[in-house]
């Protein structure tokens, strides 16, 4: 057989097993690596602990199964969407806004939804297992990258059990608007798994694939373009100075960069000022603090998590979390020799896949003076903090075991608790997510100052026929977010669908500034008008 068709046979061999035979792996830095016997082949076993793997994580999220379309993105994205009706829309999915404005380009996530549709039309309950698979799928991804990294199967089938069950996935799994973010991890976690092997065997076919995949995440989320950053520090720390491999990744972000303002989907929405800015970003580092504890400790979770924003510069809070970060800098910089590097790059990997939601170049305000720290925003960064994690627990573990105050058995015992933990938190989670209401419910439950999540539930009511219900949340999302012209007008629709179009008029003429929902204010005056002149 030819040496190309070799090469090929090979490459598919690593993509389905993830291990390959070869020399032992060391690095030019000590203690990144452990030295592994060769050679690395497929171990049989492997399947039959994935499969425990898949079967913890189809339990832990299987409620969402039987969850319906939510009156949040997937009303717009899907069920009232007509290109979605036709395969002949697909050109105009390429070419068109993810929600027909000018910021979100998503065209691959749109694409699915139409394969859906055309095979099932406005059945949820597909949508919903293709979200599961793709997570379960990209467990089995985290499986692999960890074992590149790690060097240590038995950490690796850890580090992808506690990212396939972790409860912080629920809002993305349980969501199918979340398919953006399976999506585009799928595509990413394959695209550095495709690099990491290119730096080792140095086939061109490697870094060809590694490329491909990093273009089809391009094209799921904005955010895909961190993965240069993430690779280049891994370069960087381990010595791999491959630099000119990145180049053509370069290439890409800006070609995506470029179709983007060509076809005028490159909004932003600034802060008024860097005072701001820097205001944002602070709270937004102190919200960290509540990821950490969620990744540890993933208790009282809620969707749309938001955060008051931080109003100044002599605020306790701000110079509190300026403190602690300065102080864990320093400390990690006076430790750098004691800390192994892996955890280093787990750190900045951490850090840099949140930097698109970080509020530095635009904010994410769930209203005013509020900004949003959703916890599907750590979907991806999760794999690295568990990577830190099961590091720290192992090397616990033999200190533990040396001083013989805890054995084997006891350490076992330990870890199934935490892991059935997980899968009952996770399934609590899932079934709140099946149910719109009971979710939205949960949430307000959590924050009862959260103008979107009112706003919403208000539309699940509406949706329902229950335009008093809705009432009630509209006034209260109107109250905490006056500015917010959505939410009055649909205050006042909701009004006008009681019948009381007197109410709903004088509501619609508090309406100094409708921005871009001017034609639907006049439409809703001149159909309430009309209905009551009949009255």
């Amino acid at each position: 057989m030819c040496r190309p068709v070799n090469k090929l046979l090979f490459v598919i061999n690593v993509t389905c097993t993830g291990w390959t035979p070869g020399p032992p792996l060391r690095s030019t830095i000590p203690g990144l690596y452990k030295t592994i016997p060769s050679p690395l082949c497929y171990n049989p076993a492997m399947k039959n602990n994935f499969l425990l793997i898949a079967v913890l994580c189809l339990v832990s999220f299987s409620p969402v199964l039987w969850g319906q379309f939510k009156g949040l993105d997937d009303e717009f994205s899907i069920v009232n969407n007509a290109d979605l009706r036709h395969v002949e829309s697909l050109p105009r999915i390429f070419t068109s806004g993810f929600f027909k404005g000018h910021d979100y380009y998503r065209p691959l996530v749109m694409a699915s939804y139409l394969v859906e549709y055309q095979l099932v039309g406005l059945n949820p309950f597909l949508y919903n297992l293709d979200g599961l698979l793709l997570h379960l799928f990209n467990a089995w991804l985290v499986f692999l990258l960890a074992g590149v990294l790690l060097q240590d199967r038995r950490k690796a089938w850890w580090v992808a059990l506690l990212f396939a069950v972790h409860p912080l996935h629920w809002e993305a799994v349980g969501n199918i608007s979340g398919r953006a973010i399976l999506l585009c991890a799928a595509f990413t976690l394959s695209a550095a798994w495709f690099f990491l092997r290119y730096l080792k065997e140095k086939w061109p076919s490697l870094l060809g694939m590694s490329l491909v995949c990093f273009t089809l995440a391009s094209l799921t989320k904005e955010s895909a373009a961190v993965l240069i950053a993430v690779l280049a520090l891994y370069m960087g720390l381990t010595r791999q100075h491959r630099w000119g491999a990145l180049v053509p990744f370069f290439a890409i972000a800006a070609l995506n960069f470029w179709w983007r303002v060509h076809l005028g989907l490159s909004q932003f929405f600034p802060w008024a000022n860097a005072a701001w800015a820097l205001l944002g970003f602070t709270t937004f580092l102190k919200g960290i603090f509540t990821y950490l504890r969620l990744i540890v400790a993933p208790y009282g979770l809620y969707f749309d998590r938001s955060v008051p924003l931080l109003m100044s510069f002599a605020s306790a809070g701000f110079l509190a979390t300026w403190v602690v970060y300065i102080g864990a800098g320093a400390g990690a910089w006076l430790l750098r020799r004691r800390i192994p590097v892996l955890a280093f790059f787990c750190a900045g990997w951490f850090f840099m896949e949140l930097l698109p939601v970080a509020q530095i170049v635009t904010s994410l305000g769930v209203h005013a003076g509020q900004i949003s720290l959703a916890e599907h925003f750590l979907y991806i960064p999760l794999i690295p903090a568990i990577i830190i994690l099961v590091m720290a627990a192992d090397k616990a573990f033999e200190r533990i075991e040396a001083g013989g105050a805890v054995g084997r058995p006891a350490a076992r015992l330990v870890a199934g608790g935490l892991v059935l933990f997980l899968v009952i938190t996770s399934l609590q989670q899932s079934l709140y997510a099946s149910n719109e209401g009971a979710m939205l419910k949960q949430s307000l439950a959590a924050n009862p100052d959260n103008a979107r999540v009112h706003a919403v539930l208000a539309r699940f009511y509406v949706l329902n026929r229950d335009f008093a219900t809705a009432e009630k949340y509209y006034r209260r999302a109107v109250d905490l977010a006056p500015t917010e012209a959505r939410y009055r007008i649909s205050l006042g629709k909701s009004i006008a669908d009681q019948g009381r179009y007197a109410e709903a008029l004088a509501e619609y003429a508090l309406i100094t500034d409708p921005g871009p929902w001017k034609p639907l204010v006049e439409a809703n005056i001149r159909e309430a008008r009309q209905l009551l002149d009949k009255k």
